[in-house]
């Protein structure tokens, strides 16, 4: 069986948001998978400690993360600690989402080292409502993600700051990053290219 069929498979069954199937992430590195889609994580905890192996082709990915939890975000940042070729990263933020937790910059700069995001090309973050915690992360990925050619931020309706709030924060961050990356934010009724 190729890693396609086991992923086409997996989406069909993995319904419950924040599951994370173990013995569907050994059968991915069996199969040699190079794309992954609905990998989604537990709200119950980390899985820092259910995750001991490398992802070494993961290329792709698609994830949904509620950047209220602190486990739902380390999850997340533990999965791009262990795809050292990850290029492609498509994060849908919970819908459900509500600030939970205060989490911090420093928390979040700690579970993201610099090399864990150094391969990525594409990202792009949907539905996200401008909690500090999206904030930190846009801010330490412009930072950190070295090779970053396009980031897109799609904005909730329901945005904690109105767009074009958010597009003047997302610009100091790109030029305090001097990133070259391709910037786009798109909320409400347009679209706004960031740049430095």
């Amino acid at each position: 069986m190729d890693g396609e069929t086991v992923v086409e498979k997996h989406s069909l069954i993995n319904t419950v948001p924040y599951f994370l199937d173990l013995f569907f992430a050994r059968r991915m590195i069996k199969c040699d998978v190079k794309s992954q889609h609905y990998y989604t994580f537990t709200n119950g905890g980390s899985i820092n400690a259910g995750i001991r192996w490398k992802f070494q082709n993961l290329r792709v990915s698609t994830l949904t993360v509620d950047f209220g939890r602190i486990s739902s975000i380390m999850s997340m940042l533990t999965l791009l600690r262990r795809a050292p070729q990850i290029e492609q990263l498509h994060i849908e933020v919970d819908r459900q989402e509500t600030m939970g937790e205060e989490i911090s910059e420093a928390i979040l700069d700690a579970g993201m080292p610099d090399d864990s995001v150094k391969t990525l090309k594409r990202v792009m973050l949907t539905f996200a409502k401008c909690f500090p915690s999206e904030m930190f992360f846009v801010k330490l990925l412009l930072a950190k993600a070295t090779s970053l050619e396009s980031l897109q931020v799609m904005l909730y309706w329901e945005s904690m700051m109105p767009s074009p709030e958010a597009c003047i924060q997302f610009a100091m961050y790109k030029n305090d990053a001097a990133s070259k990356a391709k910037f786009e934010v798109h909320g409400g009724m347009g679209t706004f290219n960031i740049v430095s």
